[in-house]
């Protein structure tokens, strides 16, 4: 029994450890920067590479955690003319807990106000929409929308 246990114990902790965790914090602040100088905070300051598009007031990046393509996140920024702040459209692999990140919009004040019509979990704080993809798309990617309303 005690073999059996530590089995179950050995994978539920190599699961929680090789999850990776998408930080609110972080996409707020991301959401705030100037257009114009956020390639020093995603390049430099947290190691993204950056894509290229070719949208006008569109700035993509990437990376993969540790090598591993379970760990890909995508970030595209989208620079509205009318906000101060700015769009995010972001794709995160199977290895981010999108438990974790839900239960972190509540404790950043978030609130839950159900589902859209289009699959989308929706949460809001003052004029920050966040939406949640429900389900991750054939590839196992979910997606994550940071829209400001004003």
């Amino acid at each position: 029994m005690k073999q059996i246990l530590s089995i179950i114990m050995f994978f539920l902790c190599i699961n929680v450890c090789s999850s990776q965790n998408l930080n609110i914090k972080f996409l707020e602040q991301i959401s705030q920067i100037s257009f114009w100088s956020i390639d020093d905070i995603m390049i430099k300051g947290n190691g993204f590479t950056e894509m290229t598009v070719e949208q006008e007031r569109t700035k993509k990046y990437s990376k993969v955690i540790n090598d591993n393509i379970n760990n890909f996140i995508s970030i595209s920024i989208l620079n509205t003319a009318n906000s101060s702040r700015h769009t995010l459209d972001i794709t995160v692999a199977s290895n981010y807990s999108m438990k974790k990140f839900k239960n972190s919009l509540v404790k950043n004040d978030y609130l839950y106000r159900g589902a859209n019509d289009y699959g989308f979990l929706v949460y809001k704080k003052e004029k920050v929409y966040l939406l949640v993809a429900e389900k991750p798309n054939s590839a196992g990617a979910h997606q994550v929308l940071l829209t400001i309303k004003e």
